[in-house]
């Protein structure tokens, strides 16, 4: 499917490398040095006679006028469920959580290759393509409780995050719909990847095709074995006046989450297979896990 996506970065040689990518992958690109450009131009989108629109914002944090922060606070208000893809740099950590907590579905980080460019889009255009028209009714929901058990399959993990972020509207969350989206999309791939199918980590150390090759083998080969294509994933989902609550438990043997390295630290924000713990903890308000380390709960408070 082919996007209108809005680039940001002060560099130029890093705006043209981001749009020859984008534009190989089939999408159309606008830029903008800075924050203030872009949203200029966003403006002239919205009131544009032609019902120009844009679909996805992809944005550097340091630039100089408006920073991608500053820029990322002004869109959502505009419109809350704009996606909107962060790009930082090695040392940004603080930034990227803020970003996150503002209402960013996904981050990029320097120095990045192609392939970290195309897997965040493959991630982000789930979103764009589940987003429905809410029913009115949504706004006078109050409570809302629901217990999934999912079998071991993929397919549903963006059809879930989806499912279960979807009326966060009604409780003054629409911008941080598709964050949530991306945080549940991250929690149920390790219960459905990593816990039930016993995929190692490991195998996502990096993101080149060869590792996303091979991880995607032995994803194929551990849905046609037993048990670990036997095993379920409980999901128990509680929305109500003061918060939202999400307990996702796989039937896997768990693991020592107290083991967990830092996915602060500067040298594990790099690494793609902690990009998951990272965004949990930094989005939700409150992340625990059982002894076995096979049950997650996250907390979202409505604030």
């Amino acid at each position: 499917m082919t996007y209108r996506i809005l680039i940001v970065e002060d560099i130029k040689d890093n705006r043209f490398y981001l749009k020859t990518i984008l534009e190989e992958q089939g999408h159309y690109v606008w830029e903008a040095e800075n924050g203030k450009v872009a949203f200029d131009m966003y403006q002239d989108f919205l009131t544009s006679e032609k019902s120009t629109s844009c679909d996805l914002v992809m944005t550097d944090i340091g630039m100089p006028e408006m920073d991608g922060l500053e820029l990322l606070s002004v869109l959502k208000k505009k419109d809350p469920e704009l996606p909107v893809i962060i790009i930082s740099a090695y040392r940004e950590i603080n930034q990227v959580i803020e970003a996150l907590r503002l209402g960013a579905c996904d981050y990029v980080t320097k120095p990045y290759e192609e392939q970290d460019i195309i897997e965040s889009l493959k991630k982000v255009s789930h979103l764009i393509e589940m987003q429905v028209a809410r029913h009115p009714c949504i706004a006078y929901l109050t409570k809302e409780n629901r217990q999934f058990i999912l079998k071991s399959d993929p397919k549903l993990i963006d059809l879930m995050a989806h499912f279960l972020s979807r009326d966060l509207r009604a409780f003054g969350l629409a911008s941080k719909t598709h964050t949530m989206q991306v945080t549940l999309i991250e929690a149920l791939s390790n219960a459905i990847l990593h816990g039930n199918l016993e995929v190692p980590s490991r195998l996502k150390e990096t993101d080149t095709f060869e590792c996303c090759q091979l991880f995607d083998q032995e994803v194929a080969e551990k849905l046609s074995q037993k048990p670990y294509n036997s095993r379920t994933v409980t999901v128990d989902y509680a929305l109500d006046e003061e918060k939202i609550s999400y307990v996702i438990r796989d039937e896997g043997p768990g693991f020592n989450y107290k083991n967990l390295p830092d996915p602060f630290d500067p040298d594990n924000f790099m690494k793609p297979s902690g990009r998951g713990i990272f965004m949990i903890r930094s989005f939700c308000d409150e992340v625990r896990w059982n002894e076995q380390g096979n049950e997650i709960t996250m907390v979202k408070y409505r604030k």
